[in-house]
C-alpha cells in the first residue's frame, strides 16, 4: 500500500491558517475486491462440484 503524504512548510507567523489534509481510505475498495473474489470462487467451486456429480451419475447409469 503506497500512500502519498503531503507536507506543508509553515513559516513563522503563518501558523493561524493550518488546513488538515483529507486522507481517503482504500480499505473499502479492498473489501469490495475481497468480497467479489470470494463470490466468484464460490461459483467456480459449485460449478465444479455439480459437474463432478453429473459425471458420477452418468457413469452409474452407463455401467448399470
Amino acid at each position: 500500500m503506497n500512500k502519498s503524504v503531503k507536507i506543508k512548510v509553515i513559516k513563522k507567523g503563518e501558523s493561524k491558517n493550518i488546513e488538515t489534509p483529507v486522507i481517503t481510505e482504500e480499505v473499502s475498495e479492498k473489501d469490495n475486491t475481497d468480497e467479489l473474489t470470494s463470490t466468484v470462487s464460490g461459483w467456480i467451486n459449485e460449478f465444479q462440484q455439480r459437474r463432478h456429480e453429473e459425471k458420477e451419475t452418468a457413469r452409474e447409469q452407463f455401467y448399470s
